[in-house]
């Protein structure tokens, strides 16, 4: 049961502002990360960024 909480806190989507919070960032930090690679947009959803968890963890974790 524990594996299947973490897989759906692992998919789950975030806005900018949520990922601000999780990483208790700025936006200005958050756009250089975007600017540099280090994070990327999952996707977007009327021209709104999206991410999700799970790509954020491994995007961080490469560095």
């Amino acid at each position: 049961m524990e594996f299947m909480e973490q897989k759906k806190e692992e998919d789950k989507i975030l806005t900018a502002k949520q990922v601000m919070q999780m990483l208790q960032i700025s936006e200005n930090t958050l756009l250089r990360l975007e600017a540099f690679g280090t994070i990327k947009p999952s996707f977007r959803l009327s021209n709104r960024k999206r991410y999700l968890v799970s790509h954020i963890m491994k995007q961080l974790k490469m560095e």
